[in-house]
């Protein structure tokens, strides 16, 4: 029988999809919202899923517990902070609702290298920048997320250089990816963006 290695895991879901025009959470991908195609990944590699939004009412149907921010008005930030604050006591899997593929073997390299050292947090890089949301936090982190938001703070990746963070190289993670048809770092942010995402799905 294959076991799921464990852990937990938080779907981002609360930006207000201005660019894309309509909630990009319930765009069609594959016959279920964007969502819902993320969680079905998810679920097969972590215990617990949770997403992390103020609207209960929508997302609830998913049977997952959706938990609002604890510090509002910091964005992404504050959603890895809520995450953080309900989650097990382990590193927590942080992704967000309008990023529809989950990359196994990067969450499992992930996993492997805080398995061998106890990283704040495990990121991977593309062109340089860290992709602050699809990476590993350890809930450690959650005071000096509210210590940064108390001094105005809002940007993830300025709050990851005071950290104990590993970074992949982008060249190690399109080896890791070589072998999968998705993109992990394909963000919809745009239409142009989701039709992107139905030719790949095609």
């Amino acid at each position: 029988m294959n076991r799921k290695p464990g852990g937990t895991a938080a779907v981002l879901a609360g930006g207000k999809s201005l660019r894309f025009g309509r909630d990009k959470s319930f765009a069609d991908c594959s016959g279920v919202p964007i969502i819902e195609y993320i969680t079905l990944q998810l679920k097969d590699l972590f215990d617990d899923v949770l997403i992390i939004s103020g609207r209960k009412d929508d997302y609830g149907y998913l049977g997952y517990p959706v938990v609002p921010d604890r510090i509002p008005g910091i964005g992404p930030l504050g959603g890895i902070h809520a995450a953080l604050k309900e989650g097990a006591d382990s590193p927590v899997f942080i992704t967000a609702c309008d990023m529809p593929f989950v990359s196994k073997s990067l969450v499992s390299h992930m996993r492997s290298l805080l398995a061998e050292h106890p990283y704040d947090a495990v990121a991977a890089k593309q062109k340089g920048f860290p992709e602050p949301l699809h990476a590993f936090y350890s809930p450690a982190l959650s005071p000096g997320i509210e210590a940064f938001a108390a001094r105005g703070g809002r940007k993830i990746s300025e709050f990851l250089q005071s950290c104990d963070c590993c970074y992949i190289e982008e060249a190690t993670v399109s080896e890791i990816c070589s072998r999968e048809k998705s993109l992990p770092f394909l963000n919809i942010n745009t239409m142009d963006d989701f039709l992107l995402l139905k030719r790949i799905l095609s």
